[in-house]
Order: C-alpha cells, then sequence, then structure tokens
C-alpha cells in the first residue's frame, strides 16, 4: 500500500507535544544551567585528555606488547606555535560556524563553493598543525617512514628492488608466499603500484619534479638531508628524485586524509539536513588519528572506506525512482572501487562485509513491502544493483590478474594467512586489549567525538522524553521493517555497527586499534546524525525542535572547540612511529 500522508488531528497532536516540550526545554533550566550542562562534557573530555597524556605518565598501552610513545614538549618556539595553533583553530571554527548558519538555505551552486571551502580549509588545518607540532611529530618524519624498508618497505621495493611493474607484479604472489606477517606478506601489491606510479611520474615530469622539491616544508627537507648524509656509502644513496616521491606521497596521504571530509559530507547529507551533514564532516580533521599517522596509508584509507559506504548507501534503497540503468553504472563502478579499495589492504574487507549485510537486509525488507505500490521494482532495482557490484568487482578482479600474471585471490588468500600468524610472532593478552582497545579509540578519535557517539544513543522522542539506550535500540528493531530513507540509514548503522563489534570481540586488532581502526572512524561522525534527523517528529519536519532558537548555533560551537583543543593536545604529543616519543617497547 501506498504510505498514507499524517492526517491534520495527528499533526496537531504532534505539534502540541512538540510546543510543550519545547516550552519545558526553554523554562525548566536557566541560562547559567543550560551553559553549565553544555559545558560539562566537553570540558571533561578536554581534562580527561590533558591528565592522562600529559599529566600523568601511564604507559598507552600494555608493556610488554605495544605501548605509544610520548613526544617531548620542549621546543624553543613552543609557545608561539601554540598561540598560532589556536588561531588556526579559531579560523577554522569561524569558518564552520560560518557555513552551519548558511548552508541550509544555500543553492546548490552556492553550497558545493562552500563544500569546496571546507576541504581546503580542513587541508590548511591538517598542514598547519602537523608543521607546528614538536619537531619529530612534523613533516620531517615522513622520509624517515616511508624510506627506510623497516618502516614498511613499500618505497624500497618499487624504487630500488623491483622497479619493473610486470616483473614486480609477476613476482609478487611468490613474495607473499614467504611467510612475512608485517607488510610485503600481509598486503596486496596496491600500494607498491601507488609508488610505482607516483615514480613514474617524478621522472617523467620534470615540472611535477620541480614543483614538490620547491613546495617541501623546511622539516621534510633537512629530514631528507639526514637521510642521504647517512646513506652516502649505500648502494642507493638518496636523490633529489627520492625526496620528490617521498613528498608526493605524503601530500597524496594528506590529501585523502583531509578529503575525506567531502565523501563523509555526502553521506550524512543523505539521512539529515546539509547543516548537521556540514557540522559532521567539519569534525574529520580534527580526529587525532588522522594527523598523527600521516604519512602511514592508513590516514588515507578513511576515504576510500566513506566512499562505498556512500556508495551502497546510495545503491540500496527501499524507496527510489531512479531509472534501472544508473543502479546498474553506479554498482558496476562502486565494484570497481571495492577492488581497488582490497588492492590495497584487507582492511577493507570488513567494510564489504559490512555493505554486503546492508544489502541483503535492504533486499529483505523490500520484500515484505512487496505488496506496496510499485512493490516489486524496488526489489528489481536492489538486485540489479547487486548483480552490477558483483559483475564489476569480480569483472576487475579477474581482468587485473590476467593482465599482471598476479593471481589476486591467491594473494588475498595467502595475505589472510600471513596475517592470522602476526599474534604468534607478537603475542597479545587478548582479554586485556578487549578493554584497551575502545579507550585507545576514544583517546584515537577524540573524546568529545566519542562522547558525541555515545550520546547519540539517547535522544528526544515524540512525547518529550528522553529515550533510554533500551528503548533506541528497540527503535532501531522496529525501524528495520520501515520503508524509509531514515530506516534505510538505521539499517546501514546496523549492519556497520555489528561487523565492528565482531572484529573488537574477535580480537584481531589487539594492540595499534587507534592506527588500525582509522579507516574505520568515520562511522563514528556519521551514525549520530541519525539521532539528530526529525524522527520524533515522524513525517513532519517542519514542526518546531525542542532546542530554542539561540541555542543552535552555541552547542555546536562548544563541541568542535573542544575536539579542536584536544586534536592539538593530542598530535602534539603522542608518536605514531617509533621515533621521538622514543622506541617502542
Amino acid at each position: 500500500m501506498v504510505n498514507k500522508p499524517t492526517k491534520s488531528s495527528e499533526f496537531s497532536s504532534q505539534s502540541e507535544r512538540a510546543i510543550r516540550h519545547t516550552q519545558r526545554a526553554t523554562k525548566d533550566d536557566s541560562l547559567p544551567q543550560k551553559l553549565a550542562k553544555s559545558f560539562l562534557l566537553p570540558g571533561i573530555a578536554i581534562c580527561l585528555t590533558w591528565m592522562i597524556l600529559w599529566y600523568f605518565r601511564w604507559p598507552l598501552g600494555i608493556p610488554g606488547e605495544w605501548v605509544w610513545w610520548r613526544i617531548d614538549w620542549n621546543e624553543p618556539d613552543r609557545w608561539i606555535n601554540l598561540l598560532l595553533g589556536l588561531i588556526a583553530g579559531l579560523a577554522y571554527l569561524a569558518f564552520v560556524l560560518a557555513g552551519a548558519r548558511r548552508i541550509d538555505h544555500l543553492s546548490s551552486a552556492r553550497k558545493q563553493l562552500w563544500i569546496g571551502g571546507l576541504l581546503i580549509a580542513a587541508l590548511v588545518w591538517s598542514f598547519l598543525v602537523i608543521e607546528l607540532a614538536p619537531s619529530s611529530a612534523r613533516f620531517g618524519k615522513a622520509p624517515f617512514v616511508l624510506y627506510y624498508p623497516a618502516s614498511s618497505g613499500y618505497f624500497t621495493i618499487a624504487r630500488h628492488e623491483s622497479p619493473q611493474v610486470d616483473q614486480f607484479l609477476q613476482t609478487y604472489p611468490e613474495r607473499v608466499r614467504q611467510g612475512d606477517v608485517l607488510h610485503v606478506g600481509t598486503h596486496p601489491p596496491g600500494l607498491f603500484l601507488v609508488f610505482h606510479a607516483i615514480s613514474y611520474v617524478v621522472e617523467n615530469a620534470p615540472f611535477v619534479r620541480n614543483l614538490a622539491i620547491a613546495t617541501m616544508p623546511v622539516s621534510f627537507h633537512d629530514a631528507c638531508g639526514i637521510i642521504e648524509e647517512n646513506g652516502q656509502n649505500t648502494p642507493h644513496p638518496m636523490t633529489s628524485k627520492d625526496a620528490a616521491i617521498l613528498w608526493l606521497a605524503t601530500m597524496l596521504v594528506l590529501i585523502m586524509a583531509a578529503g575525506t571530509t567531502l565523501p563523509l559530507y555526502l553521506l550524512c547529507a543523505q539521512f539529515s539536513s546539509p547543516r548537521c551533514a556540514w557540522l559532521s564532516a567539519a569534525l574529520w580533521p580534527l580526529v587525532p588519528a588522522s594527523l598523527v599517522f600521516i604519512p602511514k596509508s592508513d590516514a588515507a584509507f578513511p576515504w576510500l572506506s566513506t566512499m562505498l559506504l556512500l556508495g551502497i548507501s546510495w545503491l540500496c534503497q527501499i524507496r527510489s525512482t531512479r531509472p534501472v540503468w544508473q543502479f546498474t553504472i553506479v554498482g558496476f563502478l562502486w565494484g570497481i572501487l571495492a577492488m581497488i579499495s582490497m588492492l590495497q589492504s584487507l582492511a577493507f574487507a570488513p567494510v564489504l562485509l559490512m555493505c554486503f549485510l546492508y544489502g541483503l537486509v535492504t533486499i529483505a525488507t523490500c520484500y515484505i513491502h512487496r505488496s506496496d505500490h510499485d512493490g516489486w521494482s524496488h526489489i528489481v532495482r536492489n538486485l540489479v544493483a547487486g548483480l552490477a557490484v558483483l559483475g564489476g568487482f569480480l569483472g576487475s578482479t579477474i581482468l587485473f590478474s590476467v593482465l599482471s600474471g598476479a593471481n589476486l585471490g591467491f594473494i588475498w588468500w595467502q595475505n589472510s594467512i600471513n596475517h592470522s600468524r602476526f599474534y604468534e610472532v607478537s603475542p597479545r593478552t587478548t582479554w586485556l586489549w578487549f578493554i584497551v582497545s575502545p579507550v585507545e579509540l576514544a583517546f584515537a578519535v577524540g573524546w568529545p567525538v566519542f562522547l558525541r557517539f555515545l550520546i547519540s544513543m539517547r535522544f528526544p522522542d515524540s512525547s518529550g522524553n528522553e529515550q533510554t539506550l533500551k528503548s533506541h535500540w528497540q527503535l532501531l528493531g522496529q525501524s528495520f521493517a520501515k520503508p524509509t530513507r531514515i530506516a534505510d540509514g538505521w539499517r546501514l548503522a546496523a549492519c556497520c555497527l555489528s561487523v565492528w563489534l565482531w572484529l573488537w570481540c574477535s580480537g584481531k586488532n589487539s594492540g595499534e586499534a587507534a592506527r588500525l581502526w582509522i579507516f574505520l572512524m568515520p562511522i563514528l561522525l556519521w551514525v549520530p546524525t541519525l539521532a539528530r534527523a526529525d524522527q520524533w517528529t515522524g513525517r513532519t519536519p517542519g514542526l518546531p525542535k525542542p532546542e530554542s532558537a539561540w541555542w543552535e548555533p552555541t552547542g555546536p560551537a562548544i563541541w568542535l572547540t573542544a575536539q579542536i583543543i584536544v586534536c592539538l593536545l593530542t598530535v602534539w604529543r603522542i608518536s605514531g612511529f617509533d621515533f621521538g616519543g622514543g622506541l617502542f617497547d
């Protein structure tokens, strides 16, 4: 049956309840009480971050297994850098709040300009935060991380050991068969191919090479000088071309890390207002982990994972009037993107599992509502999308394997075997990491963002009462059978959180959750937008919200300010690598 419009009596009843709740919200608490409540949790988040990371000297991890080390903040220019960092944070905050006030009322063209401005602001903010950090956390760390084989080995193999792409790919199955449990053995060849591509550009495009050398920050240039001096008597001393390759690789990771704001905005905008999506996306550049681990590829992975979630949320819908050919094309392209993601890392396997479960749930929900108007056509659209995804993924996988001579299926299988042996080489106390990993996640994503996610489990219902966590999940369970777009979002969120919960309970990531879970962290920013949607008003979004008008911009400003402070406190204190704060235990 066709969904019936809301009756006038229902509208009046909902309006009265909403108005009563709005009046209670504005009268029950005085202004000082509202300010105290709004500053409480952000203040706790800042104090907790400062005390654990700066005041106490507790080990950040489990000694003897894995520990993140602190960076000494004793630079001569530290106070000037702190002032500049706060000014940069205030500028970013002002831009985000200005956009939040306008974006709901902008035309499509102007909205795109503002979103482009957010990307630029995110990139500038990320660059400044890293370059204003203590010396060991600046961009000067990047050459040491990327150049030496002990850190990853991608550059060394692509540049010196196997510079010919065809030969490299043909011998790659034999490389992974050797059983390395760290980098080569546990990764597909995608990251090596990225360095092959950058090397090709640097060798054949002098303009790009010269531009890269000219735009290097001083810290990066000095680090390359140290490597060049130390490696003069080695078979492959560092050259200016090598430095250009490393800087372009670093910039690629930085751009993808900051660029995650775009797919995150588009994902949030599918289930909430542009303003809510804008504020959620603006939080991503403030996530400490996305900056601490640059230039590692992990910092770039959230862009791919968010693109995958964005694509599957567009493809799998209970109700859609788009023609089938659009689902076919987008589904095929999504399958190719999934293959490219898996070509970089097996970390995307859980993301593909999330998407697969969401596709099954969507088709099942469509089948439940098959008797509705045009119900079978929705089933057909989702089935066509699924077949297109399968065709894009399998087709691109087979084509790559045939053209390169590297059997991707075998490589993925051998990678998984090697990865399962990692904890045999580096034993972990699983039950301890089961407790530590969520806490580490909170520091990695920032306590304000983490608390925002937890708070999203409680929101006003139609009667104005705050729902408990139990009733919230009861509502979520009931929404599985609803043919609405917001229910689509909750189904996708349930699939994402279920797989993440399984990943946590399985002990697959015992240690380094701050780095290994980066590709999942955008989920923590997206899910709260579902709770901010107008569920409590049913299908009458024009009803007043329980917040008073003056309070609308104040809450986001407080939380954004707290996240900015937490970001600086974390990025300038934690070393994501085995130098700067000391050696790994």
